[in-house]
C-alpha cells in the first residue's frame, strides 16, 4: 500500500509541476498574443503605411485558402498576418511556413524574413515580423513557402500569397 501511496504522490507532484508550466506558457503565449494586437494597433497608427490585402489565387482566377494582410511601415517594419495556412497545398506534417523578402523575379534572389508562427488558434492566424530597416529597403515583395521543419536558407517550396510592395503607402 505504501509504495501505491508513494507513486501516487510523486505522479501528483509530476502533475502540479506540469500544470504550473502549462500556465505559465498558456500566461506566455496570452501575454504574447496582447503584444502583438498592440504592435498592430500603432502600425495602423503610422504613417507612411501600406497595407496589402494577399490572396492564393488559382490560374482560372478562383481565390483560395490561405489568404494575408501585410503591413509596411516604410523603413521600419513589416507584419505578415495571413490566415488558414493549415489549407495551403502541398502541405506535410512537420512543415515550416517561411517568409520572403523579393530583390527581383529571381525568386533564388530572396531574404529570409522569418518564420511564421501561430498567434491565434481560433482564428487560424498566422503571423511573421522583420524591423530589419536594411531589408525591408531592399525588397520589392514578400511571399511565403512551405519549407523543411525550422525552415530554409533559401526558399525551396512553391511561392504563396504574394505581395508587390513597392507601391506608395495607402494609408496616411
Amino acid at each position: 500500500m505504501r509504495r501505491i501511496s508513494s507513486n501516487s504522490q510523486s505522479a501528483t507532484r509530476l502533475f502540479r509541476n506540469f500544470e504550473v508550466r502549462s500556465n505559465n506558457r498558456a500566461q506566455d503565449l496570452q501575454n504574447h498574443v496582447q503584444v502583438t494586437e498592440a504592435e498592430k494597433g500603432r502600425s495602423v497608427a503610422e504613417r507612411d503605411l501600406y497595407i496589402a490585402e494577399v490572396y492564393d489565387v488559382a490560374r482560372s482566377g478562383e481565390m483560395h485558402k490561405p489568404c494575408g494582410r501585410v503591413f509596411l511601415t516604410k523603413g521600419k517594419s513589416l507584419i505578415f498576418y495571413a490566415y488558414d495556412l493549415d489549407q495551403a497545398p502541398g502541405l506535410k506534417n512537420g512543415s515550416t511556413f517561411q517568409a520572403w523578402g523579393s530583390l527581383g523575379p529571381d525568386r533564388e534572389w530572396a531574404l529570409n524574413l522569418g518564420v511564421f508562427f501561430e498567434d491565434n488558434v481560433a482564428k487560424k492566424r498566422w503571423i511573421v515580423r522583420s524591423d530589419d530597416a536594411k531589408t525591408l529597403q531592399q525588397i520589392q515583395a514578400v511571399f511565403v513557402t512551405i519549407e523543411p521543419q525550422g525552415g530554409s536558407n533559401k526558399p525551396s517550396g512553391k511561392p504563396f500569397l504574394f505581395a508587390y510592395l513597392r507601391d506608395d503607402p495607402n494609408h496616411p
